[in-house]
């Protein structure tokens, strides 16, 4: 190895980090995902999508322009390499959040933390 050194590329503080084709995904906590098409400068921007303030990112993982992520309250997909996300329903258990990820071009392995039954 030769030595290298880490920069601070702008303000944007991962938890989490997934590269789609063109860009890099951030996913922070507490909540937010930002995104850039140049990660070394400080050109980041905040991903769209209707994310619960304040809900932190776990997990991401990516293919191609695909990426998904883990937030507490639910999984998100983006398929314009994290510009814009929506939340993942189908299929899923309400209340279920992503903590890894697998993706292989369009088929998503999902590792979840399921909401257990609550009694009354």
């Amino acid at each position: 190895w030769n030595e290298r050194r880490w920069l601070e590329a702008g303000s944007v503080k991962p938890l989490v980090l997934a590269g789609g084709e063109g860009t890099l995904a951030a996913g922070h906590n507490p909540g937010a995902i930002y995104w850039s098409a140049a990660p070394r400068s400080s050109e980041w921007r905040r991903a769209s999508g209707e994310f619960e303030p304040g809900a932190p990112v776990w997990a991401m993982a990516s293919s191609g322009r695909l990426v998904v992520a883990g937030v507490a309250e639910g999984i998100y997909r983006s398929e314009d390499d994290g510009r814009s996300w929506s939340r993942a329903l189908k299929g899923l258990p309400v209340g279920s959040a992503g903590v890894s990820f697998l993706v292989r071009g369009s088929t998503i392995y999902a590792g979840l933390v399921i909401a257990a039954a609550r009694r009354k």
